[in-house]
């Protein structure tokens, strides 16, 4: 328990400083940045691109966005008709730019977004969909996140896992390591089978991410 919440406290502190950084990641407005994040962070566009494939169409939807960060998802979902959706997350400056943002994108009327730890979070009713991308990164106790996910949804669990790779595990393990950003766990096809067996959906798919290692379990409960 101290490990996972040591573990919560440096990934909250990293997404507290780098909450413009981070967000900047998607942008896609300028023509340098654009193409930049376009060409080496594909894989985070493939899961926005799949994510939403999956989604479908959302009008009525009630959608939950756990490590919503700044909105990105959060308000995409509201701008596709959702009717309600609420972003979880445990820090405050990225909550502040998904507010921003869903003022610019006139959707404040169909989004909450609250300042919590999600394994506290309270949910007088289930989601449609719950989302939860780039978020299995940091778990030291994925089992217990899961189940809270499956108990929170009525419909489908996406959610990303980074996978095992020669070259960009060691980089990205030392990077954490040097710049104090927490431990990052990654899983094999196996792993997330496992984990979501152990956590009893009633249909399972899980697919490799091609642009890069990893991969999204859809799940529906």
């Amino acid at each position: 328990m101290r490990s996972r919440y040591k573990q919560d406290s440096i990934v909250k502190q990293r997404f507290e400083r780098d909450a413009v950084a981070f967000d900047a990641i998607y942008d896609t407005q300028h023509e340098f940045s654009g193409w930049f994040n376009r060409y080496f962070r594909k894989p985070i566009f493939e899961r926005y691109d799949t994510t939403f494939e999956v989604m479908g169409d959302l009008q009525g939807k009630y959608v939950l966005e756990v490590g919503c960060g700044s909105g990105v998802y959060s308000i995409q979902c509201a701008v596709n008709g959702a009717k309600w959706v609420k972003g979880i997350d445990f820090s405050a400056p990225m909550l502040e730019i998904a507010q921003k943002r869903a003022r610019t994108q006139e959707v404040t009327h169909a989004c909450e977004f609250e300042l919590n730890d999600f394994l506290q979070m309270e949910a007088n009713e289930p989601f449609d969909f719950s989302i939860a991308m780039g978020v299995f990164d940091y778990l030291v106790d994925p089992l217990t996140f899961l189940k809270k996910l499956k108990a929170v949804t009525k419909g489908k669990v996406i959610a990303s896992f980074p996978g095992h790779s020669p070259i960009r595990e060691p980089l990205r393990k030392l990077r954490y390591l040097l710049t104090s950003k927490g431990r990052v766990f990654f899983y094999t096809k196996e792993d997330i089978a496992k984990l979501a067996d152990q956590v009893g959906f009633s249909h399972v798919e899980i697919r490799p991410i091609q642009t890069g290692s990893g991969f999204i379990l859809i799940a529906s409960v």
